[in-house]
């Protein structure tokens, strides 16, 4: 080529030359032209270098090439996303457990809504484990069929999961943790059944977090034991937790009991089931007159319990009396929960004693014949 012969070439001399200035090259004889580009010097050549490798390392993320063939392969059935970019110091978010909440009729429901039968919630919680605060994000849960009748209680949905602190050694805590009930109550299969499902934390990988890897939990749930694993080959066993509550004790005061003071009355509730109860549970009380009267010293009323009970906790509601209680035998009835229609959880005999004044006549003393007090006039 012209333009690349050797500067030790016989034409001119062995020499060669250049407008001084004129930023162009000079024929340096008949045949030869000199390119501009000889002149970069050592700087030109460093930016020359540095934009190559700049060119190869694109290439080298946007296609995935490692040296093994060609660009990196997905998965069959799952949609490309944003690529998961792991962190030395930050966030991580796990599905850390899943289990079913059984709501008794009685029960407040998430939704205000009270509960008239049996219904089935399905709960996962996210937690932070990392060492740094998480952004928000989203958990997203699918549902198929394994075996049985029926449907899936949902096919896919989505919660938003706020913000969280790093609470790697306090899993209770709920400034590190979030649960998830399914949006709508899940009767109670009557048939054998089984459910698959997947939940999956941070699935458009916007929050950088310290292991890319736990954020996925597969669970399978059956009418008679629910399974869930983080990988196919290890798992382990939850049981379907569900609360019972029940009345432990109830205590009167004052005592004994006397007309023309209030009654009031402390019932201690206890959940002797395996799962936490939820707020704003009922129970009813209701009261029957066995003699005397005419009126009950406790009303009849609906009880709410304000907050949830957890397996294993206690809950003591105060009852006071509003009026005056009458001399006679009370049967105090309490139901758990309010709506049950079987025999009363608790049964209560006050059994209330007249009050005697100084100088007044007890009931059943007859007063003597003949004694009357007569006006003087």
């Amino acid at each position: 080529m012209g333009g690349m012969r050797s500067l030790s070439s016989s034409r001119n001399g062995g020499r060669f030359s250049t407008g001084a200035g004129s930023g162009r090259g000079k024929r340096a004889g008949p045949g030869g032209y000199i390119s501009p580009w000889w002149r970069m010097g050592i700087a030109g050549w460093v930016v020359l270098a540095v934009s190559l490798l700049f060119l190869a390392g694109l290439v080298f993320t946007t296609t995935g090439w490692a040296g093994q063939g060609g660009p990196l392969q997905e998965k069959a059935g799952e949609k490309p996303g944003p690529k998961a970019v792991a962190v030395r110091s930050g966030p991580d978010l796990v599905v850390d457990k899943f289990w079913v909440e059984t709501v008794m009729p009685g029960d407040r429901l998430p939704n205000g809504q009270t509960a008239r039968r049996k219904y089935l919630y399905f709960v996962w919680k996210v937690r932070n484990i990392g060492d740094k605060v998480s952004t928000s994000t989203k958990l997203d849960v699918n549902c198929k069929v394994l075996a049985g009748p029926g449907s899936c209680p949902f096919v896919a949905e989505s919660y938003g999961v706020g913000v969280l602190w790093p609470r790697p050694h306090a899993p209770n805590d709920p400034s590190g943790a979030q649960t998830f009930w399914n949006q709508k109550p899940s009767p109670v299969p009557t048939s054998s059944v089984k459910f698959r499902f997947v939940a999956l934390v941070d699935p458009d990988n916007r929050v950088p977090e310290k292991n890319e890897g736990n954020n996925r939990l597969v669970s399978v749930f059956s009418s008679s034991s629910v399974k869930a694993s983080k990988t196919a080959e290890l798992g382990h066993v939850v049981k379907v937790r569900s609360p019972k509550i029940v009345v432990e004790s109830v205590a009167v005061h004052p005592y004994p009991l006397k007309a023309g003071r209030a009654v009031d009355l402390s019932v201690n509730l206890k959940n002797k089931g395996s799962g936490p109860s939820l707020s704003g549970y009922k129970y009813r009380i209701t009261c029957k007159v066995l003699s005397g009267g005419p009126a009950c010293p406790v009303p009849d009323s609906t009880r709410t319990i304000p907050r949830a009970i957890k397996a294993g906790g206690s809950y003591t509601d105060q009852l006071l009396g509003a009026k005056a209680a009458l001399a006679g035998k009370y049967r105090v009835s309490i139901f758990v929960p309010y709506n049950s229609m079987a025999r009363p959880s608790f049964i209560l005999v006050l059994d209330v004693a007249p009050r005697f004044k100084r100088g007044a006549v007890k009931e059943g003393v007859k007063r003597r014949p003949g004694l009357r007090r007569v006006p003087l006039r």
